[in-house]
């Protein structure tokens, strides 16, 4: 089949190595090229709407506090969670060491890069 043109009306599609890729321009050459007819209110992208975003009010500067108007991190909370991901993390290591299933070892990988991440994040020491 010859290359179609572009349109702004028309979706172009490209097979080549078994790959598909779509345009609204001409294939590679040695492309399997065929058009996807549109209609003109039809939307393709209907899940990435853009969703309007609440306006935030200010805060009356008089009846806050500057702590309330900049939380900062709570440390305790912090510290507490580290300790917590460090002994997850243990037992996880414990629990990968005993004979396991491959799909229970992948689990155990997977579980013990989140805990790994969340203390990146964190900046657990």
């Amino acid at each position: 089949m010859p290359d179609i043109p572009a349109d702004p009306g028309r979706v172009i599609k490209c097979v080549i190595n078994g790959k598909t890729s779509y345009g609204d321009s001409f294939c590679a050459a040695g492309a399997v090229t065929s058009k996807v007819v549109i209609t003109a209110n039809q939307n393709l992208m209907a899940s990435a709407t853009v969703r309007p975003v609440a306006q935030a009010t200010t805060p009356d500067p008089a009846s806050t506090t500057m702590a309330e108007a900049n939380p900062g991190p709570d440390y305790a909370a912090l510290k507490a969670e580290c300790i917590w991901l460090d002994a997850r993390i243990k037992y996880l290591d414990d629990l990968a060491r005993q004979p396991q299933s491959g799909q229970m070892q992948d689990w155990i990988r997977d579980e013990r890069k989140t805990a790994r991440d969340r203390q990146f994040r964190i900046r657990c020491q």
